[in-house]
């Protein structure tokens, strides 16, 4: 995966999470950053050391049967096999 800097001033995006610790340092529009690697499971937390107010999370996955809810809060999963399956629910600070 690799993050962007689609503004005019610097960023710098890192985590301390315990699935994934990086930082990629500061660096502008024109500046490629590095890419990075999800490979193990779990929560990944962003933050921009410039600017307090940017912050994500990613959420990684061994499945490819996942969605996002629409703004309503419905949701749909499609393409599932034939089976029986627990569902299970993420919403950030939140435990599944």
């Amino acid at each position: 995966m690799e993050f962007p800097n689609e503004d005019d001033d610097y960023h710098n995006v890192f985590s301390y999470s315990k699935v994934r610790r990086f930082d990629l340092g500061r660096y502008r529009k024109d500046e490629a950053s590095a890419g990075m690697v999800f490979d193990k499971i779990g929560v990944v937390r962003l933050f921009c050391d410039i600017h307090e107010h940017m912050r994500g999370a990613i959420l990684v996955l061994t499945t490819p049967h996942f969605v996002v809810t629409r703004p309503d809060g419905s949701f749909k999963l499609s393409d599932l096999p034939a089976g029986q399956f627990k569902l299970k629910v993420w919403i950030d600070e939140k435990p599944p």
